[in-house]
């Protein structure tokens, strides 16, 4: 796999971050050899300076406009993860929604993917 092809796999479990806006960044701070693990970790050392997604900073900008006693980087951070997972559970259930099979539940997202890819091409 090629940098790009390890970034854009990093860029599905990480959906926070904007991808163009931060790719270099994470390349030059990763370990070498380039891999998911790297760049994950490379993602935490920066998580404080990286660029968010649109959409992962619209809502943050909503939350501290509703809360502004809980805007602090510590808050980020958590307000992030806590994003991230609602947004990988609905990214889940809506490919299983997709693909009409409750009996796939449970299996990894990566694979659901897969198979909804398979599925879209058929």
């Amino acid at each position: 796999m090629n940098d790009q092809e390890i970034i854009a796999k990093l860029f599905e479990s990480r959906l926070e971050f904007a991808v163009q806006a931060n790719s270099s960044s994470l390349l030059e701070r990763a370990a070498k050899p380039i891999t998911v693990e790297s760049l994950n970790a490379a993602a935490d050392q920066l998580r404080d300076t990286l660029l968010l997604a649109s959409a992962c900073e619209s809502a943050w900008q909503e939350h501290k406009f509703y809360n502004p006693d809980r805007k602090n980087l510590a808050e980020r951070s958590l307000f992030i993860e806590k994003w991230r997972k609602q947004e990988l559970l609905h990214e889940y259930n809506s490919l299983l929604k997709e693909l009409g099979r409750e009996d796939l539940r449970g299996i990894p997202l990566g694979d659901l993917r897969e198979i909804a890819a398979i599925e879209r091409e058929n």
